[in-house]
């Protein structure tokens, strides 16, 4: 396939993707700002010449782990805020005077009840044969999708993203210290014993030469 083939097919998956939905255009942007980042952060290491290659290899493995935090995290909460909010907007929980006016009075219409209706079944599938109203509920549902995920961007960048990152890191490094204080090689101690002075008094016959100088010094005594 041509780049050109390639650049169109691309163009169409993003239309489809995208088109009707600007939270899921905020969510992707919002992940690819965190993977660029943490390629750009793996890449300045590589090429930092400053850095031992021991530590440098720590450091890389330290960041494709944060990467992959950040863009995990992200993703998780921003889906699942969204999956609640559109559920909410699709069963009737989060609407407005005007779409609530146009579900009821198609449900009256239709001779719908709308309890039952939304145990298996949304609003789209009540106002599918209705282009207008189905294009004024899409839109109302668009702009809260927006709304919605600007706000769980903001909160999974600064206060969950942050957060569950440093509770990784702590465990990380508690589990790398534990690991280092069993691997510590164990040295024996040497006990340096203190010598024990030897007396100066040398022995004959079992006799110390202290002895022998009291017999010498009694036996001069009786010379004199």
């Amino acid at each position: 396939m041509s780049f050109k083939g390639l650049f169109e097919s691309g163009k169409k998956i993003l239309y489809e993707k995208f088109s009707e939905g600007g939270g899921n255009m905020l969510i992707f942007m919002g992940a690819l700002g965190w993977f660029t980042a943490a390629i750009a952060q793996i890449v300045v290491l590589n090429l930092n010449k400053k850095i031992p290659k021991e530590e440098k290899g720590f450091l890389i493995k330290q960041e494709i782990a944060d990467g992959a935090v950040n863009c995990g995290m992200y993703l998780g909460f921003t889906k699942l805020v969204q999956t609640c909010v559109n559920w909410g907007l699709e069963k009737g929980k989060i609407t407005s005077d005007t779409i609530q006016s146009i579900v009821e009075k198609t449900a009256i219409d239709k001779k719908v009840d709308l309890t039952k209706h939304f145990e298996k079944n949304n609003i789209s599938d009540l106002l599918k044969d209705k282009a207008d109203d189905l294009a004024k509920f899409k839109k109302f549902k668009n702009g809260v999708d927006i709304c919605t995920n600007i706000i769980a961007s903001i909160i999974a960048c600064n206060i969950v993203t942050p957060l569950a990152r440093n509770f990784i890191a702590g465990k990380w490094s508690k589990k790398n210290k534990s690991k280092n204080e069993i691997n510590r090689p164990q040295f024996e101690q040497n006990i340096i014993t203190k010598p024990k002075l030897e007396s100066n008094n040398v022995s004959f016959n079992g006799k110390s030469n202290s002895d022998i100088y009291k017999s010498w010094n009694m036996i001069n005594r009786f010379n004199i």
